[in-house]
């Protein structure tokens, strides 16, 4: 009898002793049954419930005992699956694959830590990180890089690991119940009998819940019950509209049962994940076995505000559930701040800016009360109840353990946070409008600044206009990050006053602090920063307004089938189109992604002087690249802008002379037309040129010279640029624009 007829025909067959290998399992150009793969596939991802195909195995708790994992299926080549086609197949096992390596890795981590939860404290602390998990780790997740790691989870983080060992349970059940279900109606299909008695005892119903399951907490049970109850009172309508003849109670094919799972695979697949950042981030920076549950802890705060802003139900649940679990164990949420940095418990410190306020309050507190807080916490915190604000809730059930003190740490953290949430959308708002990050969203409002002469009422029409552009901006960016400006927080427009100054009739948009900013934007927003942002801003007007100008000439070009006066208006139009095109695409590109590596560099900050001394750099470097002018500044000994102003300011002019000319002139002088042409061309191979030579170092073909180059070679040379710094890298992008 092959393997395929025995398990067609319901008959016993155990997989993990089978004398048959993997590749004899899954030969190419082998035909298997499309039930086989599927039982194949509930293997992989666990549990062992008695079925007639699977042999049955009592386990006990996870936690107290060691057991054997299957193989995670990989499909070679040419292997078919009857009525089922191959790409359909390979679609769905690829979902198989990476899940099963998510319950893979969660299974070894509970195994290492029942293998080391007995032992006493002295040798826990002295323990590696296991062999296999290690290596496990390395290959499943290309960015884990894990080093020796100590392991006493089980008796220094107990809340945590009963949180995960609870979730492993209830996923084993859930498996254990599709076993059934598959298996009944595999029975019933090809047998035409239902499941029968095994080892003396009576079948189990398909799904049975008991008191403790229903009532444990996590939400992968009640998720499971609400699918089948749903799935249950479908079945049997379907029956009584068929007169019940209906084929099969239930039958999961491969096709359907990826679909069936999906809810629960992402789960689990979201706890591993946290507990790899958990594993990562400890490692990362040397941290204590003592301090997982607190790192736990914060990361499971931030996945549940996340959840909320997402409204992600289930997740959520899962989350709260495991903070709940957590926090029992939090016995002493210890930030120690002694005389030396060496003994200070780098979990909070390491975290991030809002993290290192609570130490420093911590600190403050410490220094004025006299005594020793964390003698004074004496009872473990208490489980989250189901009310009131996810954040507050957690911040005041963390609190209700502690004393006053450790309550005004809390404060403090909570406040933290929503500084650093108002700096970034402050820092998003201002990189929109000033450097065009926003993009055709600020189309209206550079209408309004391009005209020659704005409105007179302009300071409320700014406003609407601003305002519009955020919220379009946000409806454009559904899947923004965290740190972009939505439509919920535009009251950050109000923190400034806008001005128009209009020099030599050209309007430049100017914008003011309204008041003194608070926390670290205080020291964020000086006078000379809002300068460098207002510099930039009116470098934007300006090439905006030479856009208009071009876009002026080239519809006259249409209207005028290209000649006017005797002038062939191309000539001019087409050089500055593409000057323009260029130098459009050239900005959006930089200011996206200066703004992304500033954001990600930004999570990485400790402390307000580093995000001030990151924030200080992102506007010089975005100065540099997008060559504002500089000349009522110090020119500084390696800038390199000031070389490019020059033919930039007169390309700008000859774009208005030439629509001024050609547009608005009734008999235009051709013998100006032809001499502002030429200057046109003659300044863009200057501006050539000067690209050429400063990213002469950073191109990868050996640049040729010509006469402009060697003329602009000394310029460079007494400006004294660094031609390997990664401003000039990021000017090779327009040099090739520009061609």
């Amino acid at each position: 009898m092959t393997v395929e007829d025995s398990l067609q025909r319901g008959g016993a067959l155990n997989l993990e002793q089978s004398d048959l290998s993997r590749s004899q399992l899954l030969l190419p150009n082998e035909t298997f049954s499309e039930c086989f793969v599927t039982q194949k596939v509930l293997l992989i991802l666990g549990g062992n419930d008695g079925s007639p195909v699977f042999k049955r195995k009592d386990r006990g708790s996870v936690r107290t005992q060691r057991y054997t994992y299957p193989t995670i299926l990989e499909v070679s080549d040419g292997v078919r699956i009857a009525h089922v086609s191959e790409s359909a197949i390979r679609d769905c096992l690829d979902v198989f694959t990476r899940c099963g390596s998510a319950a893979y890795l969660m299974n070894k981590l509970l195994d290492v830590i029942a293998d080391h939860r007995g032992l006493p404290d002295g040798e826990q602390n002295e323990l590696p990180l296991a062999p296999s998990l290690s290596v496990l780790l390395k290959s499943q997740r290309n960015d884990v890089r894990l080093g020796s790691f100590c392991w006493s989870w089980h008796a220094r983080n107990q809340g945590l690991v009963d949180a995960l060992a609870t979730i492993w349970e209830e996923w084993n059940t859930i498996i254990a119940s599709m076993h059934r279900m598959f298996i009944s109606s595999l029975q019933k299909e090809f047998c035409g009998i239902e499941d029968p008695p095994q080892d003396g005892m009576a079948a189990m119903p398909l799904l049975q819940f008991n008191d403790d399951q229903s009532h444990s907490g996590s939400p992968f049970i009640r998720l499971f019950k609400d699918y089948f109850l749903q799935y249950d009172e479908r079945r049997r309508e379907k029956a009584k509209n068929t007169g019940g003849h209906a084929l099969l109670d239930f039958k999961l094919t491969l096709l359907n049962l990826e679909c069936q799972l999906r809810p629960f695979l992402k789960m689990l697949e979201g706890v591993t994940n946290l507990v790899e950042v958990i594993l990562c981030y400890v490692d990362r920076y040397s941290l204590k076995v003592d301090s997982v549950t607190r790192v736990a802890t914060m990361l499971l705060m931030i996945h549940i505000r996340s959840c909320e802003h997402t409204q992600t139900k289930y997740m959520l649940e899962l989350w709260k559930f495991m903070l709940q679990s957590t926090i029992t164990s939090l016995n002493v949420l210890s930030v120690r701040y002694p005389d030396t940095y060496e003994s200070i418990d780098k979990s909070w410190l390491y975290f991030g800016g809002p993290f290192y306020d609570l130490v420093t309050a911590r600190a403050e507190i410490d220094d004025k009360s006299g005594i020793d807080i964390f003698k004074q916490i004496e009872l473990p915190l208490t489980a989250l109840k189901d009310e009131g604000d996810t954040e507050y809730r957690v911040l005041k059930q963390l609190n209700d353990g502690v004393k006053s003190s450790l309550n005004k740490a809390l404060l403090s953290l909570r406040d933290a946070l929503h500084r650093q949430h108002h700096v970034a959308q402050c820092l998003s708002y201002l990189s929109g409008v000033c450097c065009l990050r926003f993009g055709d969203c600020l189309d209206p409002l550079y209408n309004l600044l391009s005209r020659r002469r704005v409105p007179l009422n302009y300071h409320a029409r700014l406003k609407e206009l601003l305002h519009d552009c955020v919220v379009d901006y946000s409806l454009s960016h559904r899947e923004r990050p965290v740190h972009e400006l939505s439509d919920h927080d535009v009251s950050v427009i109000d923190m400034f006053d806008y001005y128009v100054d209009e020099e030599c009739g050209i309007p430049n948009l100017s914008l003011k602090l309204s008041r003194d900013p608070d926390g670290p934007l205080k020291r964020m927003l000086t006078e000379d920063t809002m300068h460098k942002y207002n510099s930039m801003l009116r470098h934007m007007l300006d090439f905006q307004l030479f856009v208009s100008d071009v876009k002026s000439l080239v519809a006259l070009s249409r209207r005028s089938s290209g000649v006017l006066c005797g002038f062939y208006i191309p000539r001019a139009s087409l050089p500055l189109l593409h000057v323009a095109r260029s130098f459009k695409d050239y900005y959006e590109w930089l200011v996206n992604a200066a703004w992304k590596e500033f954001v990600a560099r930004l999570d990485g900050c400790v402390g307000v002087k580093d995000v001030v001394e990151l924030h200080e750099s992102y506007l010089d470097f975005l100065r540099d690249t997008m060559l504002v002018s500089t000349q009522d500044e110090i020119r500084e000994a390696s800038q390199i802008s000031p070389l490019f102003s020059e033919p930039i300011k007169i390309i700008y002019k000859c774009a208005y002379e030439l629509n001024r000319l050609l547009g608005h002139e009734i008999d235009p002088d051709l013998e100006e037309v032809e001499s502002v042409k030429d200057i046109l061309l003659s300044q863009i191979e200057v501006l050539k040129a000067t690209l050429n030579v400063v990213c002469s170092f950073t191109l990868p073909d050996m640049p040729v010279f010509g006469s402009m180059e060697h003329k602009m070679l000394p310029e460079v040379v007494k400006a004294r640029v660094y031609l390997n710094t990664k401003t000039c890298k990021t000017l090779s992008v327009l040099y090739r624009l520009l061609g």
